[in-house]
């Protein structure tokens, strides 16, 4: 996956795998302030990773 491709992807889905990339990214990003990092070499790997802080109450339910 290019560079260009996964900038696509994060930013303006055009299928359905990106457009579920780009709700997952928009919801860690409202969540935790840190999206989606992906990396990617072509034809070889793509990398998708996230991080969620640690704290001991949870400020924020998405459930609710």
């Amino acid at each position: 996956m290019s560079y260009e491709d996964i900038s696509n992807v994060l930013i303006s889905p055009k299928n359905s795998l990106a457009l579920g990339l780009y709700h997952i990214n928009l919801f860690l990003t409202e969540l935790y302030n840190n999206g989606l990092h992906i990396s990617s070499s072509i034809n070889k790997y793509t990398k998708i990773t996230f991080t969620v802080p640690i704290s001991e109450k949870s400020e924020v339910n998405p459930f609710e």
